[in-house]
C-alpha cells in the first residue's frame, strides 16, 4: 500500500493482518512531522511479512524514530520476511543503524528472508566489541536463507553457522579506496562451506572494477551456485568463464551461464 502520513485507516489495526507492505508516496515534510506518528503507524502485531520503504529518511532517525521498528519486530516474533528500504533521495543524511534496529531482545526464529536496503550502516564500536547479536546472526535469525544487506553483515552471515543454509546473498559494498572491498569476503567464500548458496548478486558504488580473482573465489566456494549477477566491469571476463567450465558439472554450468550471460548483457 502506498501511503501518505496519517492516511492509513484505523480499521487496518482492527483486523489480523499477516502481511504489510508500506511504501511512501512523495513526502515533502522538512520538519519530519509525520515521523512523530511512526509508532502509531506501525502498531501491527503478529505479522509474518513486513515491507517498508521511504525516500525521505530523517536526519534524526536513529535517535528519535528507529525504536518504532524495533518495537514492531518484538511484537511480531512470527515474522518470516522483512524488507526495509530507507533512504533520502534529496539530502545526504546519517544512515540508519542496523545494530540499533535489531536490539538485544530481537529474535525471529522463522525469518527466512531479510533485506536491509537504502542508507544502512552500523555503530562500529559496538560491532567490533562483539557485544551485539549482529556479531552472530545465527543466534537471532536461525532460519535465515535469503539475505540482502551491506557488506559487513553479509560477512557476518558467511562467518556464522548460517553459511550452511544460505540460498541467496545480495551484497552491497562501497568502494572509494585502492583496497579491494570484496576481497575479504571472497576469501571467506573460498574457505567456508556454502553448500546451498544458489545466487550471488554484487552491487558496488564508487569507482570499482570487479576483479575476476574475487569472483572466482566466490564461485569455488559455492558449489550449488546457479546465478551470479554483477553490474560492474570485470577485468578478465573470459578467465572467469573458463574457471566456471572447469569446476562445474554440465547441467549446473548451463544454468549458471544463462544467469551470468543475461546479467552481463544488462550491465
Amino acid at each position: 500500500m502506498n501511503f501518505m502520513p496519517f492516511s492509513l485507516p484505523s480499521t487496518l489495526y482492527e483486523v489480523s493482518l499477516k502481511s504489510v507492505h508500506l511504501e511512501s508516496t512523495s513526502l515533502e515534510d522538512p520538519d519530519d512531522e509525520w515521523y512523530k506518528e511512526l509508532g502509531d503507524l506501525l502498531a501491527f502485531e503478529d505479522l509474518t511479512h513486513f515491507h517498508f520503504k521511504v525516500n525521505d529518511l530523517s536526519p534524526g532517525f536513529n535517535k528519535r524514530y528507529i525504536e518504532a521498528f524495533s518495537d514492531l519486530f518484538e511484537r511480531c516474533p512470527t515474522l518470516e520476511s522483512i524488507e526495509l528500504n530507507l533512504f533520502n533521495d534529496v539530502y545526504k543524511v546519517e544512515p540508519y543503524f542496523a545494530d540499533m534496529l535489531l536490539t538485544q531482545d530481537f529474535y525471529a526464529p522463522r525469518l527466512h528472508t531479510f533485506r536491509l536496503l537504502g542508507d544502512v550502516d552500523i555503530e562500529w564500536p559496538m560491532h567490533i566489541s562483539g557485544a551485539h547479536p549482529l556479531c552472530d546472526l545465527a543466534q537471532i535469525l536461525p532460519s535465515l536463507r535469503h539475505f540482502t544487506g551491506p557488506l559487513f553483515l553479509c560477512e557476518a552471515s558467511v562467518r556464522s553457522s548460517l553459511a550452511t543454509q544460505l540460498e541467496s546473498l545480495v551484497i552491497f559494498a562501497d568502494q572509494y579506496t585502492d583496497e579491494d572491498t570484496l576481497e575479504p569476503i571472497s576469501k571467506l567464500f573460498y574457505e567456508t562451506n556454502l553448500p546451498k548458496l544458489r545466487k550471488i548478486k554484487l552491487v558496488t558504488h564508487g569507482s570499482y572494477k570487479l576483479e575476476s580473482a574475487v569472483v572466482e573465489s566466490m564461485v569455488k566456494g559455492s558449489k550449488a551456485l546457479e546465478e551470479l549477477e554483477f553490474q560492474q566491469g570485470l577485468d578478465h571476463y573470459v578467465r572467469l568463464l573458463v574457471q566456471i567450465i572447469s569446476s562445474r558439472s554440465r547441467s549446473t554450468t548451463t544454468r549458471f551461464f544463462n544467469a551470468l550471460s543475461l546479467t552481463r548483457i544488462r550491465a
